[in-house]
């Protein structure tokens, strides 16, 4: 019955009643400058491995005053979407939301399957929304920059009966 009312293309939907026209782009940022969409949605951004990317999408947006929604689950600290998903939390022309927790039709039983096979700080960021670094480290970075304290400094008290000790955490 859908093609009575679209016209299915090699990269679009065309309505056959309204003109009214989607068009999947492919990540070709070369073939993709001068676009001028109505709607952009960018899903999966936090996954997405281009920056330049971003550009052409975030440039074609702004050219005629047209809707941008992006979607995402939680960032890898430290990454380009993180920086730039808190830049537009304090833009009022942006509207965040950014629920916390698995979504609601995530059952206990998959979270508990999720938990035990991946990266404990993958399963943060993938499934509880929460942004992480990854990888299989036992002390996540936010943990270990709570331990640095700029005003020590070096205390050399010269006497040969103090023991010296040496801490290293290699992570």
């Amino acid at each position: 019955w859908l093609c009575n009312h679209v016209e299915i293309q090699r990269k679009a939907i065309v309505s056959k009643i309204t003109g009214g026209t989607f068009t999947a782009w492919t990540s070709d940022v070369g073939s993709a400058w001068g676009a001028t969409p109505d709607v952009v949605v960018c899903d999966e951004f936090s996954h997405w491995t281009s920056q330049d990317w971003w550009g052409v999408t975030y440039s074609s947006y702004g050219k005629q005053g047209s809707m941008i929604i992006v979607g995402s689950n939680a960032c890898k600290t430290g990454s380009w979407q993180i920086d730039l998903r808190e830049s537009f939390k304090q833009d009022p022309a942006w509207y965040c939301s950014i629920p916390e927790g698995p979504a609601p039709w995530v059952s206990a039983q998959t979270l508990a399957s999720q938990k035990a096979a991946i990266d404990y700080l993958e399963y943060q960021r993938v499934w509880l929304n929460k942004d992480s670094s990854t990888g299989n480290t036992f002390i996540g970075r936010e943990y270990i920059e709570r331990c640095i304290d700029p005003a020590l400094t070096r205390q050399d008290i010269g006497s040969d009966h103090i023991p010296v000790y040496t801490v290293t955490v290699d992570y």
